[in-house]
């Protein structure tokens, strides 16, 4: 698989798996042994500024 087919490939995956995640998490849960309560799925969202200094 070429580096540029990967994501288009990763991106379907997901839009299969997005309509289907009440299914999955639990099932999921079961899998991993983590409670379904502590297996959420949340979105990455910039939460604040972060800077570096360089000397």
């Amino acid at each position: 698989m070429s580096p540029r087919e990967r994501p288009k490939l990763i991106r379907r995956l997901a839009d299969l798996i997005d309509p289907n995640l009440d299914q999955l998490a639990p099932l999921e849960a079961l899998d991993s042994g983590v409670p379904h309560a502590f297996h959420t799925y949340t979105p990455r969202e910039p939460v604040g500024v972060v800077g570096q200094i360089i000397a």
